[in-house]
């Protein structure tokens, strides 16, 4: 078995610290509203625009499985690419469409 390097050491005890949990959280919020932002900035059923309740929604399924399968990079890049299509749903409509299959505002 060989040692582990310093530096990979370093990388483990390091993501372990606050500052960069704050980091990816920040990280992740800005690609989430530049994403957001870049497919329109609104809800697609209701018009809402306030950011803390919009969601990026797969129209063809398969976001938990595009997620887990690239880096966090990759996957707004991703999204923002146009290789899935993808909307912007408030956190209501969003859950209306992935458990009824339609939203009541498009009834």
């Amino acid at each position: 078995m060989v040692a582990p390097s310093r530096s990979a050491a370093y990388q483990r005890q390091y993501r372990q610290t606050d500052a960069y949990r704050a980091y990816r959280r920040a990280y992740a919020r800005l690609q989430k509203h530049k994403t957001i932002a870049f497919l329109g900035g609104r809800c697609e059923c209701c018009g809402e625009t306030q950011i803390e309740f919009l969601e990026i929604d797969h129209v063809d399924g398969g976001g938990s499985i595009h997620r887990r399968g690239v880096t966090p990079y990759k996957y707004w890049a991703d999204i923002r690419a146009g290789l899935h299509r993808c909307r912007v749903l408030c956190a209501n409509c969003h859950a209306a469409v992935s458990n009824y299959g339609h939203c009541p505002h498009a009834v």
